[in-house]
């Protein structure tokens, strides 16, 4: 086990989401009761929904998990940047005149702009809005799953999340890749996504169990806060303490998963004794543990993870190996830096992004005002304000626009 101390005070992090988190055919005939005899404190309620934008065009998702670690906020994405746009399916989804439509890896229109807003393409679908509902397109612009949602996330493991009802009443169930509910709706929320084949469900008011990909109760519920699943774990809250389950629901080993965003490549963080924080392994073990010179650290992606530190004099972001070396040492004036995605990464300096390689060379010069990670060989950036209201387009990872930035 490897121990660094750097000198200087612990500066506390604010933790701030970027955006907002967070289906009967072939499920329970009825939802489990939910236990009566845990006793607590009402827990904090998750964030809630924004209601749908309409008819006002969005860039979709409203509740995006970029990957950045930022002085002073950190954010958070497993999927993809789910909820960004990416390039997918040979399709990737851009902005003209206040319509959504899809370019192919030419850069050229393929379906016309006409929609509210527009996802990716998983599983050979994308989710589309004419303004009040939902419904599914196939990559020839064809409607195959009929605007009938009140809301709706991208297909993920053959199954997307959907919702009928206005906010904040809305029920939620889930879909097959044919639009059939293989649970209809019924559950006050639901995660964005399937993940290692369960998702995260509130029943009733209070509690979150898991459902596996058949409307069946995986783990019954009784967490009043519960994650998606990742290398197996999932952080939950059970009687008002942070911790790691497996899939069965059981306790997965004695550490607590105070302040964790859980595993990433079989790492994830804790926070440890004294200030510090300990990077552990999915038995438990730890690996290695970092003092209280740094303030926050993030997901492991590509055998490496943004930090920051924070001393008397300086405040810095670097990226650690799995070690917990420090191997890449940002510019003083770097306020963001992203997971690695195909040898890239995205960091912000003097507040324009750009982008860094594995030895820290800025491979593409800082110039845009948001910038995601790269997936199959574009990233979304945007340049006259961030993803929500600037011009957005696509870079390769020479730099060069496939698609310039539009509005």
């Amino acid at each position: 086990m490897r121990q660094f101390q750097l000198a200087g005070m612990f500066i506390a992090a604010l933790l701030v989401f970027f955006c907002l988190t967070m289906a009967g055919c072939g499920g329970p005939e009825e939802a489990p009761e939910v236990p009566t005899d845990v006793v607590e404190e009402d827990p904090q309620p998750k964030p809630a929904r924004k209601p749908s934008q309409q008819p006002k065009p969005q860039n979709y998702m409203l509740r995006a998990r970029v990957g950045h670690v930022a002085t002073g906020e950190r954010t958070s994405s497993k999927h993809a940047d789910h909820g960004i746009p990416y390039f997918s399916g040979s399709r990737a989804p851009v902005l003209v005149n206040d319509r959504w439509g899809y370019i192919d890896k030419e850069g050229k229109i393929v379906i016309e702009p006409q929609f509210f807003c527009a996802g990716s393409f998983s599983d050979g679908l994308a989710c589309v809005c004419n303004g009040p509902k939902h419904g599914y397109i196939d990559t020839a612009g064809k409607l195959v799953i009929k605007y009938k949602f009140d809301d709706a996330n991208d297909f993920c493991e053959g199954r997307a999340c959907v919702a009928v009802g206005e906010f904040p009443n809305e029920e939620w169930g889930f879909i097959d890749t044919s639009g059939n509910f293989v649970v209809k709706p019924k559950y006050k929320s639901m995660e964005l996504f399937f993940s290692e084949g369960l998702v995260a469900v509130k029943f009733g008011e209070r509690y979150y169990g898991y459902l596996d990909r058949d409307g069946n109760v995986a783990i019954k519920p009784q967490f009043t806060s519960a994650e998606s699943f990742f290398d197996g774990l999932a952080v939950v809250t059970l009687d008002g303490k942070d911790r790691f389950i497996n899939k069965t629901g059981a306790p997965a080993f004695g550490k607590l998963a105070t302040r964790s965003w859980g595993f990433s490549e079989g790492l994830a963080d804790v926070a440890g004794l004294k200030a510090q924080i300990d990077f552990i392994d999915t038995s438990g073990k730890t690996v290695f543990e970092i003092h209280g010179a740094y303030s926050e650290a993030f997901y492991f992606s590509e055998g490496l993870a943004a930090a920051r530190i924070a001393g008397s004099l300086i405040e810095k972001l670097v990226y650690m190996d799995r070690s917990g070396e420090i191997v890449i040492l940002l510019d003083e004036n770097c306020d963001r830096a992203g997971m690695f995605s195909e040898g890239l990464a995205p960091v912000r300096i003097d507040g324009k992004y750009g982008y860094i390689d594995k030895k820290g060379v800025m491979t593409i010069e800082p110039q845009f005002d948001f910038a995601s990670k790269f997936v199959n060989g574009w990233a979304l950036v945007s340049i006259g304000g961030d993803n929500y209201t600037g011009k957005i387009g696509y870079i390769d990872k020479t730099g060069e626009y496939i698609w310039k930035p539009t509005k």
